[in-house]
């Protein structure tokens, strides 16, 4: 059944978007939706009714803001086939002719309205007349003269049983074979019914004849059977139908999932650093399957953003860094099974800060340096290193040598006595990586040996928490992914170790673990976030004394939300400035930029108005005056984008109105006057 509507008079401010067909049983009580998808034009066809039901339909339109309220609904329709007039009768023709009599022959209508014919309408006119007038008699249909039968054809017989194939939840294919004997005429068509399990009637399913062996019959209800059945036709009418196939239930076929990679996709997926990661993979299975995106090696990252269709999928992960590089895995279930694919990513980023980074060799104009490769390259291959030193009493890193080659480096024409800051920075084709830096160093010669050294090794040792490898004490892990931190110890007895975040003691969870080995403290911190950022105080001791220590843990994440309140001032005709506050977290890496938006309060849309704003304020140009708006702000550095806070209304008006010159009008003094004013 097909449904016809307007457009509605009112769009609400709004385009529309879509409309929303919905139907009732007369023997009901709930309105169900009758379209799976938004409807965009002005008429739907509805299927899946059930025959000789009524129903009554209504429509919604619906536009940014929402679903409007329902028109009016239909008067009650009657599910059933539709009859209409049938076709002319085909072959008329003279077969004999008296002084006062014709003898006419035709053969039956092609088509014959969806119902069978009653009976036939002779009309005559006289050559040279324009009207014409009925010649068959009231009573019913003429009896005809005898005829003598030559050449004789009856209806064909039955065709073979159909086959169904291409099952679905609305349709299904069905094929069959010619009869063996046409009767004696040739085959112009077939008829298909079909019959519900539930039913009594047999119903046609189409609504022409049929000249194919084969026809999709349409407008099931899901999860119904049915039985079908043909009958052929020819000049004589329609022979007996065949055996009726098994029931047939109207469902989805089951798929087991598969998953259809791309060629780019199964070799390494390369991605340079702050572009967009996407992943697009077809897929397939009925029932549509379950969709599950991970990463083998980490947590998936909280930026990544998941599409999903009953044809494909993709993932998107927007400013990509070097954290991101890993397997990321594809798993499809449904109730046919399951099946899983891997896509390997590398992010070419510049590399992370190089390891171990030692003072060796310290003399009076000279100091040497030694360390190990990054952990992370970045993707590509470390070309060289760039060492750089800085005076105690500058500011600023200078550089020694741009192009080192080796994991060491000797830096000379040093002052004597002088306090220097030194760092190495690892370079790739990406570009410069981040920096490893020492602790203040004094340039001065050694010392020589002393005589008849002798020493005397003490029974007990006291604790010793050797944090040179850490610079600054400070160790980084990314939000979602797991630390595992070794700290040298020494000391004898073996010591005693306790650690504590904000004066509170730690035990050990299933998160967060720490272990005392006799060489080290070994510290695991499993899927971290943000709260787990800050100092972490160590203490180690044992009957020879107590030492104490402390680790800076940074968690690298997206930043908090900025704070607020967020201040409004400056209110003119056309504008308005904002003021707010950083975020108390800013995910261990500075603030990069503020995202803000606006919004009509008339309407829930957000709209862009910078995402370059490097201030913690800013004037918004070119309102509406008169309008009321309110405004939303995110912080973002290199890991992603914070949650917002929003600003309170603020309606833009000039700051005075009419008459608004009397409101600053007071009594200093006491005394008898009079006062007049024109408006």
């Amino acid at each position: 059944m097909t449904v016809c509507w307007n457009r509605p008079d009112t769009t609400g401010g709004s385009d529309i978007v879509g409309y929303i067909v919905e139907k009732r049983d007369r023997a009901g009580v709930r309105w169900t939706k009758c379209n799976k998808r938004r409807v965009t034009d002005l008429r739907f066809r509805v299927t899946g009714l059930t025959e000789d039901h009524e129903y009554e339909f209504r429509v919604s339109a619906e536009n940014a803001a929402g679903v409007g309220n329902p028109s009016p609904p239909t008067p009650y329709l009657k599910a059933c086939d539709p009859t209409f007039e049938p076709g002319c009768p085909t072959n008329a023709h003279v077969i004999d002719t008296t002084k006062d009599s014709v003898s006419l022959a035709w053969h039956r209508p092609i088509y014959d309205g969806g119902c069978e014919i009653q009976g036939y309408a002779v009309e005559i006119t006289k050559a040279d007349e324009e009207e014409w007038t009925i010649c068959t008699p009231p009573s019913g249909p003429l009896e005809s003269e005898p005829v003598i039968a030559r050449n004789p054809f009856t209806t064909p017989s039955a065709p073979s049983t159909p086959e169904a194939s291409a099952i679905t939840r609305d349709s299904i294919v069905l094929t069959w074979e010619r009869p063996e004997n046409n009767g004696g005429a040739e085959i112009e068509g077939y008829v298909l019914e079909k019959r519900d399990k539930d039913g009594i009637r047999w119903t046609k399913c189409n609504k022409k004849r049929l000249n194919d062996l084969r026809f999709r019959c349409t407008g099931l209800t899901e999860g119904h059977s049915y039985e079908f059945r043909v009958s052929a036709e020819n000049a004589a009418g329609v022979g007996k139908p065949s055996a009726p196939t098994p029931y047939i239930k109207a469902c989805d076929k089951l798929e087991a999932p598969e998953i259809e990679l791309d060629a780019d996709l199964r070799k390494m997926v390369n991605v340079r650093a702050t572009a967009t990661l996407r992943l697009f993979v077809i897929i397939r299975g009925k029932p549509e399957p379950e969709v599950r995106w991970s990463k083998a090696d980490g947590t998936l990252n909280e930026r990544a953003q998941i599409e999903v269709t009953s044809s494909y999928t993709m993932l998107v992960i927007e400013n990509v860094d070097r954290f991101d590089t890993g397997k990321y895995v594809l798993t499809l279930e449904n109730l046919s099974g399951s099946k899983s694919a891997f896509i390997n990513v590398r992010v070419l980023d510049s590399p992370s800060a190089p390891t171990n980074l030692e003072v060796k060799d310290v003399k009076r104009n000279s100091v040497s340096l030694s360390w190990e490769p990054p952990l992370i390259d970045g993707g590509a291959k470390i070309s060289h290193y760039i060492v750089e030193k800085r005076e105690q009493k500058r500011m600023a890193f200078t550089s020694v040598c741009t192009n080192c080659v080796r994991n060491s480096y000797i830096i000379s024409d040093l002052q004597e006595g002088g306090r220097y800051y030194f760092r190495v920075l690892a370079v790739n084709e990406l570009g410069v990586g981040l920096p490893a830096s020492t602790d203040q160093v004094k340039v001065s010669e050694a010392p020589l040996p002393p005589d008849d050294l002798k020493i005397d090794v003490p029974f007990k040792e006291s604790p010793e928490i050797n944090m040179k490898d850490f610079p600054h004490n400070t160790v980084y892990v990314r939000a979602g992914s797991t630390l595992k931190c070794e700290i040298p110890l020494t000391g004898c007895p073996l010591p005693k170790v306790t650690l504590s975040k904000d004066n509170v003691l730690l035990k050990s969870t299933m998160r967060f673990n720490s272990e005392v080995t006799p060489d080290s403290i070994k510290i695991t911190l499993r899927e971290s976030i943000a709260g787990d950022s800050g100092r972490y105080d160590i203490t180690a001791s044992n009957s020879s004394g107590t030492t104490k220590s402390f680790v800076n843990i940074v968690v690298l994440d997206r930043p908090s939300a900025p704070l607020g309140p967020v201040e409004l001032f400056d209110v003119t005709e056309d504008s308005v400035s904002l003021k707010w506050l950083p975020p108390a977290y800013d995910g261990g890496s500075p603030i990069t930029n503020y995202i803000l938006q606006k919004r009509e309060t008339t309407t829930a849309n957000w709209m862009d108005v910078s995402s370059a704003v490097a201030r913690c304020t800013m004037k918004i140009m070119k309102l509406t005056t008169g309008l009321e708006y309110q405004f939303r702000i995110r912080a973002e550095n290199r890991y992603g984008i914070s949650e917002h806070i929003d600003s309170p209304t603020v309606t833009v008006s000039l700051p005075y109105s009419k008459h608004s010159y009397f409101a600053s009008l007071h009594m200093l003094y006491f005394y008898f006057c009079v006062l007049s004013f024109h408006l």
